[in-house]
């Protein structure tokens, strides 16, 4: 059976959504400029250019596939808060070290309509069912699992950019901090429904 988006000798190669983004994902998002598309994809540029309006467009169509191949995980009954959220964390520095350059389009999600940060899209999946298994109101759900998920990409970006980031056991440790810290702050008298947020 012929594959469609293989060309046929003295024809040329079909460009696609699909093969676009499959080939920006095997070449990872640093590299993925439309001319290493081109060349990945056996076309010429303007068959790229055809289909997209910029580079970033193009990069932007990369990440987006990325996350919606991502299943963000929910927190298990029986699993205790921090169990949860450690489980999370490690999904996202999985992420992260999977799609080399997918941290930055998940932390400058203002600058891209339409396109959310994980740690608002996990926290959107999410609140419902740790607000059920843990007790927690809407606003401490939120703000608990946005902290973390935030967290975990940014300390995943850098233990995958940095050489001797430390021990194997740092990223653990670090996240252990955040998700026992978060955790303390949010099920406090001191915190309230107009809490700041870290990024804010």
């Amino acid at each position: 059976m012929h594959d469609a988006n293989r060309a046929l000798p003295g024809r040329p190669r079909r460009v696609t959504s699909t093969n676009l983004t499959e080939a920006g994902i095997e070449l990872t998002l640093p590299k993925v400029t439309v001319k290493s598309v081109a060349d990945k994809l056996g076309v010429s540029i303007v068959a790229v250019y055809n289909n997209i309006e910029n580079v970033e467009a193009l990069r932007v169509l990369v990440a987006e596939e990325i996350l919606a191949r991502w299943t963000v995980p929910t927190p298990r009954d029986g699993d205790p808060i921090d169990r949860s959220l450690a489980i999370l964390a490690d999904a996202l520095k999985d992420l992260v070290h999977r799609n080399p350059g997918i941290a930055g389009y998940l932390a400058n999600k203002t600058s891209l309509p339409g396109f959310e940060s994980a740690a608002l899209t996990a926290s959107k999946v999410v609140k419902t069912q740790y607000a059920q298994l843990y007790g927690l109101a809407p606003v401490q759900t939120e703000w608990v699992v946005e902290t973390v998920a935030e967290h975990a990409v940014a300390l995943a970006e850098l233990a995958h950019v940095t050489e001797n980031w430390g021990p194997a056991d740092r990223w653990a440790l670090s996240m252990r901090a955040v998700i026992v810290g978060a955790l303390a702050l949010v099920t406090s008298s001191q915190f309230t429904s107009s809490q700041p947020r870290a990024s804010d």
